[in-house]
């Protein structure tokens, strides 16, 4: 579910808008960071100072957006991060030499510390963003993002303001990382540079467009995958084959299905369906 959460902000940021990134990490590791040192490490506030930290950076990493796309995009954003693991990550004064401690989330009297009270907190989270998200597609911001996707010059041409939709993207998307990473904080009581190198980006993206890059659905797949495969690969190593065979299999249907996992889902539910009433 934290997964699932970071790879939300993908879905607003390539799904809905087109917009490229390979520096979520960056927004994800500085969540964790807000959610340790803010009012105890863990309190509401502290939350929303993770999703608030990373917006003034997510500016600053969507301003190449404003003239580059694609590759080049990518490539851009994989070098802020790694810039910024050197700079910030890599400074003692961020998570010190053994990492930095991170809580869970206290308010109004409801304790979240427990593992199942954590999970539940952490699937509300999902829910709420998932929410929004669906929200900021369906209005007149989300018409926007779609309408910049398609053509940023017939944007331009008709007067919409491709620059100050990039900005305001880039900017939601950061905050959703940062919220997630204050959950990943307390998933192990800690955080550390180790858990936010710049090549997860990458697994992150992949993970992303096989869950299905443009539904909710897909990132919760993608995040289910996305987690799953460490775990496998250390309690039952003959297995983590078959994680990296769905991948496969999935990425030679994205010819067919470009919606991923999530997209093939809805394909079969569809047919069953018009078999059902053919029937």
């Amino acid at each position: 579910l934290v997964y699932a959460t970071l790879l939300l902000s993908l879905v607003l940021l390539t799904g809905y808008s087109g917009q490229i990134s390979l520096a979520q990490y960056v927004f994800f590791g500085l969540g964790a960071f807000a959610m340790g040192k803010v009012a105890g490490g863990d309190s509401l506030l502290g939350m929303a100072a993770a999703a608030a930290i990373a917006v003034p950076l997510g500016v600053v990493i969507a301003l190449p957006a404003l003239r580059l796309q694609g590759l080049y995009l990518a490539l851009v954003t994989f070098a802020l991060a790694q810039l910024s693991r050197d700079v910030i990550f890599q400074d003692t004064h961020v998570y010190g030499t053994g990492g930095g401690q991170v809580g869970r989330l206290q308010v109004l009297g409801l304790d979240f510390t427990g593992d199942v009270a954590f999970a539940v907190l952490c699937g509300l989270v999902f829910a709420l963003v998932a929410v929004g998200v669906l929200a900021l597609r369906r209005g007149p911001f989300g018409r926007r993002l779609a309408a910049v996707r398609d053509s940023q010059a017939a944007c331009a041409t008709l007067g919409l303001d491709v620059r100050r939709t990039k900005l305001a993207v880039f900017a939601l998307s950061s905050a959703i990382a940062g919220l997630a990473g204050a959950l990943h904080g307390g998933l192990g009581f800690t955080a550390g540079q180790l858990d936010f190198e710049p090549l997860f980006n990458v697994l992150l993206f992949l993970f992303a467009v096989v869950g299905g890059i443009t539904t909710i659905t897909g990132a919760l797949l993608g995040g289910l995958l996305f987690a799953l495969l460490p775990l496998v690969q250390s309690e039952a190593q003959e297995l983590a084959g078959l994680v990296f065979a769905a991948i496969a299999v999935t990425a030679l249907a994205l010819g067919k299905q470009p919606n991923g996992m999530a997209g093939l889902l809805y394909a079969s539910r569809t047919k069953r369906e018009a078999a059902d009433a053919a029937s």
